[in-house]
């Protein structure tokens, strides 16, 4: 998220290597997913890395515990955004038991 309150898609990661679609009901518009067998990105993310500066996109990577450094959006934006997260997460729980 930038200060215009402009943000990117929501992308997840899931640990797996088939591409299952109902894993995205309930997610934001646009979200999209990747598959990895060990659910981490791994080094064959450097062609993200790549695209990512040559279209002139930071990556960062906080590092933990780090939260107080940015109150601001942690308060205004990523605590709401947990606390829908976590709703959306159960919604989706008892709708695709087991």
């Amino acid at each position: 998220m930038n200060t215009a309150g402009n943000f990117m898609h929501s992308m997840f990661v899931f640990p797996r290597k088939k591409e299952n679609l109902k894993l995205l009901d309930y997610t934001p518009p646009v979200s999209f997913a990747v598959y990895h067998q060990s659910g981490w990105i791994q080094k064959e993310a450097v062609g993200l890395v790549t695209l990512a500066r040559e279209n002139h996109i930071v990556i960062l990577c906080f590092s933990p515990h780090c939260t107080q450094c940015l109150q601001p959006l942690d308060v205004s934006f990523i605590a709401p955004l947990i606390e829908y997260f976590e709703q959306g997460v159960w919604k989706w729980l008892f709708a695709h038991p087991g």
